[in-house]
């Protein structure tokens, strides 16, 4: 195994389409980030989508109202979701075994990432089930693309 796994992760073959259930787990998990990235996407449905999170939140004995966020910090929440969708939509267009790869990269670390503020308090605990989520993500993507 060398430098970031290439040699034993299949990332940088030809750029093609993938076949068969690689692609159709690359689209799957490009759907289900369209999913949830959408409503982050727009003014109009991020502070649902976060007040739904603080919702779930409370079930496990966290806070039950979001607290108050600055006009910077929706901005930065809208911006992820515009991210989250483009990223999404490239991914369902042109589910490319790169495309995945990356996918897979990025989604270890945004699980470094979430873990940092869920074990500093900055966030709360229901994020964890993102954590679960990224890393699903990133462990099926590795598996189909594993030699």
């Amino acid at each position: 195994m060398t430098w970031w796994m290439v040699d034993s992760i299949d990332c940088l073959s030809e750029a093609r389409p993938q076949e068969s259930i690689a692609r159709r787990l690359t689209q799957g998990v490009a759907w289900a980030d369209l999913v949830i990235t959408f409503p982050l996407a727009l003014p109009v449905t991020a502070p649902a989508f976060v007040n739904v999170i603080y919702y779930c939140n409370s079930f496990l004995g966290g806070q039950v109202s979001q607290p108050a966020l600055s006009q910077l910090a929706w901005f930065f929440i809208n911006l992820a979701g515009v991210l989250g969708v483009f990223w999404a939509v490239v991914r369902l267009v042109s589910p490319y075994q790169f495309l995945a790869c990356a996918d897979a990269f990025c989604r270890c670390f945004v699980v470094v990432l979430l873990l940092y503020y869920i074990l500093k308090g900055f966030v709360p605990i229901v994020f964890a089930v993102f954590v679960a989520t990224e890393a699903l993500g990133a462990m099926l993507e590795f598996t189909v693309f594993g030699r």
